[in-house]
């Protein structure tokens, strides 16, 4: 990338006169000037100074050119395999988070034949082979579309930064995933689910399920839980970090629905609920006065008390699984209740006794009520046939009156 020197402030015909030397990758040096229209004969130093002002203003316009021709340049363009186009693509964008980083990398890396193709010269008839080649080799609808869903947004790109006249995926279908059906408890097994975990009082294992049936919060964000983040005195929880999956473990990050943006939310607490992390939080303050450690409040809910460290999501999971196969504890689908399926349970619950779906989608993160609609319409039933029974029993209430009055 072009470089510049510091340059100098130089008198010319009554005006300052700006200069500096231009630097190229090969060392070359070549000299430009710019005119001013500061005079020289202004007061003391002011003239001098201005023009200095001046020199270094256009250094900095000159280095900010330099670095976006350096960009354009290393960029790959519309000659470019779209594998390459796509990895520069990736390479670029920060602000996501390492699992989705992840799953755009497999794209990428998946992208078979269609990666080796020009940019320039991709068709939907490729993409459209591409996806049924997947098709055949039994992938599901779900990674093809997470696939499809990256392809598009790199292609959309090319398209803004002028490497595309027009996308070829205009004609394409993005593949449709097939809505898994949740399979919740419903609310005879969920309070028998519950009644069976406070008999286990604070176990770990225990204590997550409760909040999880409480609150809806994902398996990740009640084990990145802190105190600093249950407000007693509000009677609420702030959900702002989440333990996600990286290679070789788990890692903090923003929880899935708020991820770059720095939004906060918050789920009100019930009493229930704040009863049982009071007890469990003095246990943890008992347990760091034997250790002789002086409390914080960046301990974790669900974590070591003396040691400071996580709850291990993985570990999570495999208690839940162990514990739902002990109480025979089976959802709506007819299989064994996931640590998931209690977020699924709490949802249900929910909008069987009355929440309204813009408040439940609030409290579970989702971006926006639709998806809420989406996943939980069929537990939307029971609700609706409660208002169709009150509208029966209103008419109920006309019957035999005549049109006539």
């Amino acid at each position: 990338m072009k470089r510049y020197t510091t340059g100098s402030c130089i008198k010319r015909k009554g005006f300052w006169r700006l200069q500096l030397d231009e630097i190229d990758d090969e060392g070359s040096r070549r000299r430009i000037t710019r005119m001013t229209s500061i005079a020289c004969s202004a007061s003391g130093s002011t003239g001098k100074n201005l023009a200095r002002r001046e020199l270094a203003r256009w250094r900095e316009q000159l280095e900010a050119e330099a670095e976006h021709e350096e960009e354009v340049r290393s960029r790959p363009g519309r000659a470019s395999k779209v594998r390459t186009y796509a990895q520069a693509y990736l390479d670029r964008h920060g602000g996501i988070s390492a699992v989705t980083r992840e799953g755009y990398q497999n794209a990428i890396d998946n992208l078979g034949f269609v990666g080796d193709r020009l940019l320039s010269e991709l068709t939907s008839a490729d993409v459209e082979d591409w996806e049924s080649q997947q098709r055949a080799d039994g992938l599901s609808a779900a990674t093809i579309a997470k696939r499809h869903a990256f392809l598009s947004q790199v292609i959309k790109y090319a398209v803004a930064a002028g490497d595309l006249d027009r996308s070829p995926l205009g004609l394409v279908r993005a593949p449709r995933r097939a809505p898994k059906p949740v399979n919740a408890l419903d609310q005879t097994q969920a309070a028998e689910v519950m009644a069976a975990l406070a008999k286990g009082g604070t176990d770990p294992v225990c204590v997550a399920a409760r909040i999880a049936l409480f609150t809806g919060m994902r398996r990740g964000e009640v084990c990145a839980l802190t105190w600093g983040n249950v407000d007693f005195s509000r009677g609420e929880i702030r959900v702002v970090r989440a333990l996600t999956r990286v290679k070789g473990g788990f890692a903090i990050s923003s929880p899935k629905d708020v991820s770059g943006t720095g939004a906060l939310r918050t789920i009100p607490m019930p009493a229930q609920l704040a009863d049982l992390l009071r007890e469990v939080k003095e246990e943890q303050f008992s347990a760091r006065v034997s250790a002789e450690k002086s409390w914080t409040d960046e301990l974790y809910v669900l974590g070591d008390p003396v040691t400071g460290a996580w709850k291990s999501p993985s570990k999570l999971t495999t208690s839940w699984a162990s514990m739902a196969k002990l109480g025979g504890w089976t959802g709506s689908q007819g299989e064994r209740v996931t640590f998931h399926d209690l977020r699924h349970t709490f949802a249900t619950v929910a909008i069987a006794n009355g929440i309204d779906v813009m408040s439940l989608a609030a409290i579970l993160g989702h971006r926006d009520a639709s998806m809420t609609l989406n996943i939980y319409a069929m537990a939307l039933q029971e609700p609706k046939r409660r208002a169709m029974d009150q509208l029966n029993g209103f008419y109920a209430g006309t019957a035999g009156e005549s049109c006539d009055k």
